[in-house]
């Protein structure tokens, strides 16, 4: 029994610090962060040294390192989209928003191009980057108003021509997704523009029509470098080519 209690009464390595922390009056857990020391073990000094209860009940929570710019933008932004603006957690941002008591109220925008207008973000050498939603599957920049789907990068091409696009609207520029009006195409001013690049670099005119006998001025495309390709072809055999993990677009002579 002697030896127990000679045992239980051995000063801890860190005798001097656990005590410190109860004098200061941190909690058993907290010690025990900062000590390593057994939660037992601390209690039982708490007791021996009639420190009493903790008058420490919590941690101040750790300043995050985008505290500013994330309250600097709480009122005229969503927490969504402060995360993906800054490259933050979600999270945390919601829980400046909960200690700040600001509440984001959604603007009001009279017409899709409004909204379009408030979701753009300049990246660089004409670039423009979507700061809004985007397509879970292809990462497209998507957008909703009044219930309905628009496309942000039709409204692009609206801007610059003043014509609804014909087919998908796509950047040439190189940029992923980018939605800068000088930079998107429809199909028709696609394939020109690309049918220009094949000519420039030496290119041929491709045959009318493809080796399944499409005609090639109905279904005729061609790769960013160039290459001509059947959209036909490749609209048949994309749910073969997707089983086998590959899609590459059927090539024209």
């Amino acid at each position: 029994m002697a030896g127990e209690r000679q045992r239980h009464t051995r000063p801890h390595p860190k005798e001097a610090e656990i005590r410190a922390l109860l004098r200061e009056g941190y909690r058993d857990a907290e010690i025990r962060r900062r000590t390593g020391a057994d939660v037992r073990t601390i209690a039982r000094r708490r007791a021996e040294g009639g420190f009493g209860p903790a008058t420490i009940r919590r941690r101040a929570p750790r300043k995050h390192p985008k505290d500013a710019e994330i309250r600097a933008r709480l009122a005229a932004m969503s927490s969504e989209a402060i995360a993906r603006e800054l490259g933050v957690d979600r999270a945390a941002v919601r829980r400046i928003r909960r200690e700040s008591g600001i509440r984001f109220v959604p603007p009001t925008y009279a017409t899709a191009e409004e909204k379009w207008a408030d979701r753009v973000r300049p990246a660089g050498e004409g670039h423009l980057e979507w700061a809004g939603e985007r397509s879970m599957r292809s990462g497209s920049p998507v957008m909703r108003f009044r219930e309905k789907s628009v496309s942000p990068a039709a409204i692009s091409f609206r801007k610059r021509t003043g014509r609804d696009p014909v087919g998908q609207v796509k950047a040439e520029c190189g940029y992923p997704h980018c939605i800068a009006p000088a930079h998107v195409e429809d199909e028709p001013g696609r394939r020109r523009l690309r049918e220009q690049f094949r000519f420039l670099t030496g290119g041929t005119t491709p045959a009318p029509v493809c080796r399944h006998g499409h005609d090639q001025v109905v279904h005729g495309r061609f790769q960013p470098d160039g290459a001509p390709y059947c959209a036909e072809c490749k609209r048949e055999q994309r749910p073969v080519a997707s089983s086998a993990g590959h899609d590459h677009p059927q090539s024209v002579a």
